[in-house]
This record gives structure tokens, C-alpha cells and sequence, in this order.
């Protein structure tokens, strides 16, 4: 049978299916973030980074006949293995003719959440383009954003001479952006916290330009990011984590990358290039000069904050108080099914480091200087995939991380990850796979499966067992997704301990997830979502429950979604983390603790393509609490509303 004849009865039998993709494709959000990808809001993460590294794929999404296994492995959505599948699929049928062809290589779930993300319709004339065309030929946009809460704390009502915020409750944000297509790229950011005099009070500027001179084959000026191997030695903005998403661990995002995020502290600002020494052997080298915030003392560093809050007179006078130069380098070769990598980074301080060593910390890093070398290992063996990373710090200390993933027959995967930190290894930025993220004393071993024993059920899990200089740990996930058509179900249950070593018995902590959440279509034009999970830790316990509804008409400009919330918990060691709905290019996570209710309101509307109107309502309301929050950030009351308004410009 012709590959006509089988993709003309795949689109007979399965246009119902796709029609359905169709919505949830457009309703790109954080929650898909949450669902696909990251499973630890628990603990400090760079959301906005990942959400605009999603989001840029959304509005320019990979061509998939043209598509290489780096450009597959960059969203971080698929496994080598069902990578692997696609390439082979590819070589053997030819081109894609439609996204439909899909459904003979993955089930739902996989296409569900690649499908916002991809196409074949890429532009034709695109490689034949001159560099002044391509600078003409793009798009602009203009995002701008006021946010403020309506209650003000405490930080507002003192006086400017009395410890209290200087500026006034608005938080602002501004954006300038040129693409055309995934070549090249421009624009600025500004950025103002609540609290903070200065309208640009964090600017970012950045120029990306994919378009061979000679052997320089990207080139980066301003601001931008690097990733390094696995993260090693180092690596800005988002770090693969724990979650539903067991076989998930590699980092597998481009080694350079334009930086349009508003974290303060998390990039480098200079030039960096990638260079071409063959097919399949290049190098990336970048510097950087950036100051940071600190606290000095006698000229030595005793701190560095990173914050980015400018809010009081102390936050104002630590501001860029150090410079700091970065050095590196990464050279890389391609063989048939192993890569390769040597990675190289200086950072050469402005004034000596000297800070205290604590309990968390008994080795910290002193003085001017700090180099990190690394080599990183990438190989595809049959059924086997095996990456990592060996590195070492200027003192001789070491880290390591290394995995290998197998497939049992097409329905079990597993994967294994040891890493080990060395309690005196020393690296500025460095974030990898690990109980706690930061590169530093931890030895670990992670289990994780994925098992699909027919095709609506979905079943992952991971088993985690740590050891630092101060506490043992495991944990323990289990996950079950099933989808048919429109509606979808999940169950998680999660559980984590920490134990204090044999010296000290008297510490120890636990806390007990379980999840239950269903997606489902309502009447015309509507969907929802219901969660309800409950936490348990060792003396406090609390649960949460949501109904989330979304509209969205197909001949409509507008459409809107809304959530009410219930929850009840002891405190706020019991406190429960939920990802929420936000407007374009935004997120918010919630922290539910104490007992009470929230509720929030996203509205849109575009009267054409160049221009997005977005407001967001958002209000928490507490039982028997007299105020909320602690110290600058304390509200009277037992309420918090906070309000959003956006614009989108395109032309």
C-alpha cells in the first residue's frame, strides 16, 4: 500500500481525534508546563525562563521535516527513544506530509503535547533570503504589563525615612522584540517589582543572528544564556527536576540562547558565538562581564544577594556592588551515535568571596578566582541511551552525573541516574539533576519508569534515595495519566522523607502528596477541570480542591477561564503549591496555607491579529486571620486581590 493510501485512511479514521487536539493546542498555558514537564513547585525554580523557552517554540514551532534530533531534544517533550522513532520513520517514509502521520509513530498523550510546538508548513523562500531581507521581512512586537495588589503591606505604610518601600505598589513590565523566523532576533526588556523607584529598574537587551559568515554560524550580543553539558559547571535558567515525567533528565537545551526572561541574575551580558569546524564538530565560546548584587565588607564579598529587589534603602545600597567576568567555552563533536563534549568556564570576582561556612554549606568557596573544566558524553546503543557528565573544580574537587535508559519491548522504559557532589566542589552557576538542584554535596541514585500498557494508560514513577554531609532522604512518585478523546484522568500519589544522620536522631520529616485531577469538555465552547489533593506531613495535614472552566469560541474575539478554589491545611508547613492560569507570556503559582478560599478571572480580547487586550482579577480571602504575610510584605486584614492588565502589539 502507497504512503498516500495509508495517511488518506489515517485521516478518515482519526479526524475526530486531531479535531479535538486542535483546541488544546491553542490553550497553550503554564499548566501545560506543570502537567508535561515540571513537577516541584515546591522549591525555587525559573518558570519564566522555561515559559518563554516554551512559548517562543508555540509562536515559531520546529519544522518537523527539516527538524534534526538536537532540534527534537530542545523541547525537552520527548524521549530519545520516541525521538529515535520519528527520525527513523522519517528516513524510511519520506517527508511528512501532514501532522496526521503522527498517530502511527506515538499515542494521545505524546502528540497532545508536542502538537502546539510543531509543523510542516515551514516558509519555502526562508533559506534563499538575504541578511537585509531577513531584518525586514520579520515581525515586531510590544508586550506591556501593570500589575499591583489592591491591599498595601506594610512596606508601603512606612515612611521612605522609616524602612519602607521607596517606590510606590505598581509592578511593571515592557518588552520589545523583532524575530524572523528562528534567524534572527532583537529586542529589550524593562522591568520594575513592586516597591522599586525605577520604571526600568532591570533592562535586558539582546541580538541573535542565525546566518552563516564564513564558519560563525550563530552569533549572540547582549544579553543570553549558556548551558553547558548537564549542568555541571554551569547552566542559567531552567533545570530538569523530579516529576511526572520520569524519563525526563537530560539537559538537552541549546548550549547558547538569546536571554528575554526578567530574572535579574540569571544570565551572562557580552558576546558569545558558535563556530563551525566541520559537519559535525563545532565550538561555542562566549564572555561576560556582569555586577551583581552584595554585601562588602573590608573589600571582601561576605554575600551576594540575588533577589533583584531594590525595594529599601539596604536593598538599594548592595545593588551591583560586584563585578564579576565570565570565560568559557564548549567544544563538541558529533559521531554517528555518540556526541561528545569538553567544557571550560572562568569567573574572576571583583573583590575576594569570603563568606561563613554553615550546616548547609561547610565548604564554601573563598577567593577571586574559580575555573571549572568538564567532558559530557551523549550515546544512542540500540535500545540503550546513556548521557552524562564528569567535571572538576579549581581546588581538585569533583562532580559527576551519569544515566543510562532502556526500553523493555515498546510498552516499559527505565532509567537510572547516579550523581555525586563532592561537599568541596566549587561552581558559580552551576544547576543539574538533584534533590536540592545546586551542584553540591549530594550522592544520589534516581530509578525511574515509564510503562504503557495499552494505549490510553500511562503509567511513570521514580524511586530517589540521597545522601548529604548532614541528612539521608528518599522519595517516591507514582503517576497514572489515561485520556480518551476530549477527557482526561490522573492519578498521583508522592512521598518524601528527610532524616538527620545517627548522631542527631532527633530530626525527621515527611510529606505525603495524592493527586486526583480529571479534564473534561462541557457544553459548546467550555471545558474544565477539576483537582482535589491533600498533603501530609509529619504533625500537620491539609487538602485543596479547584474547579477550573475555560471558554474559548471558535468566531469569537474573546475568551476567558476562571478557577475557585477551597482550601484548609494546619499551617504553613502543610502548605499546598498550585500552578494558575495567567495572562499571555505570564504565570502565577499559588501558596495555599491556613484555611480559606481563592478565586481568579483571566480575560481576552482580540480584535485582530495585530492587537491582545488581557485583564486578570485575582482575590484570597483567609478565615480567622488577622493579617497575612510577615515583616515589609505583612497585610492587615484577612484578604489579598491582586490585579493585572496586558497589551500585545504585533506588525
Amino acid at each position: 500500500m502507497s504512503k498516500q493510501s495509508i495517511i488518506y485512511l489515517i485521516n478518515v479514521f482519526s479526524i475526530q481525534y486531531l479535531w479535538a487536539q486542535t483546541d488544546i493546542q491553542n490553550d497553550f498555558s503554564t499548566e501545560n508546563i506543570e502537567n508535561q514537564l515540571i513537577g516541584r513547585v515546591e522549591t525555587p525554580f525559573e518558570y519564566d525562563a522555561e515559559y518563554e523557552y516554551l512559548n517562543h517554540f508555540k509562536q515559531h514551532p520546529i519544522e518537523l521535516n527539516r527538524a534534526t534530533q538536537d532540534d527534537l531534544k530542545a523541547l525537552r517533550l520527548l524521549s530519545d527513544f520516541e525521538i529515535n522513532d520519528f527520525l527513523n520513520y522519517r528516513q524510511k517514509n519520506g517527508s511528512l506530509l501532514t501532522l496526521y502521520e503522527l498517530q502511527s509513530l506515538w499515542k494521545s498523550d505524546i502528540i497532545n503535547k508536542l502538537l502546539p510546538f510543531v509543523t510542516v508548513d515551514a516558509a519555502k523562500d526562508a533559506p534563499t533570503l538575504s541578511f537585509a531581507e531577513r531584518l525586514q521581512r520579520g515581525s515586531h512586537q510590544i508586550y506591556v504589563r501593570v500589575a499591583r495588589r489592591v491591599e498595601p503591606s506594610v512596606g508601603f505604610l512606612k515612611s521612605e525615612t522609616n524602612g519602607g518601600y521607596q517606590g510606590n505598589s505598581n509592578s511593571t513590565y515592557t518588552r520589545y522584540g523583532y524575530r524572523f523566523s528562528n534567524d534572527i532576533s532583537y529586542g529589550c526588556t524593562l522591568e520594575k517589582d513592586a516597591g522599586e523607584t525605577s520604571f526600568s529598574d532591570f533592562k535586558s537587551l539582546h541580538f541573535q543572528m542565525k546566518y552563516p559568515i564564513s564558519r560563525v554560524k550563530k552569533l549572540y550580543l547582549g544579553d543570553f544564556s549558556a548551558r553547558l553539558g548537564q549542568g555541571l559547571i554551569h547552566n542559567n535558567g531552567f533545570t530538569i527536576g523530579k516529576s511526572a515525567a520520569a524519563l525526563t533528565l537530560e539537559n538537552t537545551a541549546p548550549v547558547l540562547q538569546a536571554y528575554r526572561s526578567v530574572n535579574e541574575n540569571d544570565f551572562l551580558r557580552g558576546a558569545a558565538a558558535t563556530i563551525a569546524l566541520g559537519e559535525k564538530t563545532a565550538i561555542h565560546l562566549f564572555s561576560s562581564y556582569r555586577r551583581f548584587d552584595g554585601t562588602l565588607k573590608q573589600m571582601k564579598i561576605n554575600a551576594l544577594s540575588f533577589t533583584g529587589l531594590h525595594r529599601t534603602e539596604s536593598e538599594i545600597n548592595r545593588r551591583n556592588a560586584v563585578g564579576i567576568w565570565t570565560n568559557g567555552g564548549r567544544w563538541e563533536k558529533q559521531f554517528q551515535q555518540i556526541k561528545i563534549g569538553a567544557n571550560i568556564i572562568t569567573h574572576q570576582f571583583q573583590y575576594p568571596l569570603n563568606p561563613r561556612a554553615t550546616e548547609q554549606t561547610p565548604f564554601p568557596f573563598k577567593g577571586s578566582f574559580l575555573m571549572n573544566m568538564s567532558m559530557d558524553y551523549n550515546a544512542m546503543m540500540g535500545n540503550k541511551h546513556l548521557f552524562g557528565e564528569m567535571a572538576l573544580s579549581k581546588n581538585g574537587a569533583i562532580a559527576t552525573s551519569n544515566s543510562i535508559s532502556f526500553s523493555i519491548g515498546k510498552p516499559l522504559t527505565i532509567i537510572l541516574l547516579h550523581r555525586f557532589f563532592d561537599a568541596k566542589y566549587h561552581a558559580f552557576a552551576a544547576t543539574s539533576f538533584g534533590e536540592n538542584s545546586r551542584v553540591k554535596d549530594e550522592n544520589g541514585l534516581y530509578i525511574g519508569f515509564q510503562y504503557v500498557p495499552q494505549k490510553r494508560w500511562t503509567l511513570t514513577g521514580y524511586a530517589d534515595i540521597w545522601r548529604t554531609s548532614i541528612r539521608t532522604g528518599n522519595e517516591l512518585l507514582f503517576n497514572a495519566a489515561f485520556q480518551q478523546k476530549k477527557t482526561s484522568f490522573l492519578f498521583q500519589i508522592k512521598h518524601k522523607s528527610l532524616f538527620q544522620p545517627e548522631e542527631d536522631t532527633t530530626f525527621f520529616t515527611k510529606r505525603q502528596h495524592l493527586r486526583i485531577q480529571i479534564q473534561y469538555p462541557l457544553a459548546r465552547h467550555w471545558k474544565g477541570a477539576n483537582r482535589a489533593e491533600w498533603v501530609q506531613t509529619r504533625t500537620k495535614s491539609g487538602f485543596m480542591i479547584y474547579q477550573d472552566l475555560f471558554w474559548k469560541p471558535k468566531n469569537l474575539r474573546f475568551h476567558a477561564n476562571t478557577r475557585f478554589t477551597y482550601f484548609d491545611t494546619d499551617n504553613f508547613e502543610s502548605v499546598i503549591y498550585a500552578y494558575e492560569n495567567d495572562l499571555m507570556s505570564n504565570y502565577t503559582i499559588s501558596r495555599l496555607y491556613f484555611k480559606g478560599g481563592r478565586f481568579y478571572v483571566n480575560l481576552g480580547y482580540e480584535p485582530n491579529s495585530k492587537w491582545l487586550l488581557e485583564a486578570r482579577f485575582a482575590r484570597t480571602i483567609w478565615q480567622n486571620q488577622r493579617s497575612i504575610g510577615s515583616g515589609l510584605d505583612k497585610t492587615v486584614g484577612n484578604r489579598r486581590t491582586d490585579c493585572k492588565i496586558q497589551m500585545r502589539f504585533r506588525f
